[in-house]
């Protein structure tokens, strides 16, 4: 059984604090869920994957590749971290579960 993620998630490197919203989607690693910087007010999707069920070096891999990928039809990346039981990693929230694309 995957061990619950809390209420009020903290970077352990910027003790930034995150309030955990409601549950965007589940995949085979992980769930998605939107957090709220307690701070600055700004929303993210917040994929969680917990350490135990994954092989890290993959996921850190997925962090790179998200961290160089720039295009406006990918989600953005913004940070990621990890505690002693998650790998936490925050992109950009899409509106009605898809990313809008502007026109130029």
């Amino acid at each position: 059984m995957q061990p619950e993620v809390a209420e009020i998630v903290i970077d352990p490197n910027t003790s930034r604090s995150y309030s955990r919203d409601e549950l965007l989607g589940q995949g085979a690693f992980g769930k998605c869920y939107k957090v709220t910087d307690l701070v600055s007010g700004d929303s993210f999707a917040m994929k969680v994957i917990p350490l135990y069920s994954c092989e890290l070096e993959e996921v850190y891999q997925e962090v790179e590749i998200l961290k160089k990928l720039l295009h406006k039809n990918v989600v953005g990346f913004s940070h990621s971290f990890e505690d002693q039981q998650f790998m936490y990693i925050f992109m950009e929230l899409c509106s009605r579960q898809s990313r809008h694309l502007a026109t130029s």
